[in-house]
């Protein structure tokens, strides 16, 4: 990603510059993910866009927040049965880091998926969340530690 996507007023979308330096970054998809891009990507069709944008509006144009919240996104948590747990979009970026931490991954692989500067203010103080099966890993990794047999 080499620009973002930001509002000029109600009705304008624009590209324009990354936020900060760590912005700009290669991320590696898993596998699910390419494939359900690619067939994403084939359900567009000819739909000309030279910034090979993925989710575009009807028309092949920038989609405006407020319809992706209010058309794809409900209808996401609907299937999913999680309608009416209050999730935002944003939500998927804490669980994504939490349970990439959940399963080991590196908080510095974290903090470098996330574009995050800074791995302590940023990282684990906000997205790598303690989670029950963590932390009865660590207290059984006390007790073989402690463990006199």
């Amino acid at each position: 990603m080499r620009s973002a996507l930001a509002r000029r007023d109600h009705r304008t979308r624009t590209l324009g510059p990354l936020k900060t330096k760590h912005s700009r970054r290669t991320l590696s998809l898993p596998k699910i993910a390419v494939e359900a891009l690619r067939i994403h990507r084939e359900q567009l069709g000819a739909i000309p866009h030279g910034d090979r944008l993925v989710i575009l509006s009807p028309e092949g144009t920038p989609i405006r927040a407020s319809n992706l919240r209010r058309r794809s996104f409900a209808s996401v948590l609907e299937k999913a049965k999680l309608m009416d747990k209050g999730l935002r979009i944003h939500d998927f970026r804490h669980t994504h880091a939490t349970l990439l931490a959940d399963e080991g991954a590196p908080l510095t692989a974290i903090q470098q998926r996330l574009g995050h500067s800074s791995l302590a203010t940023t990282t684990v103080k906000v997205y790598a969340h303690s989670t029950d099966r963590r932390a009865k890993e660590a207290a059984d990794l006390v007790d073989q530690a402690l463990s006199t047999t």
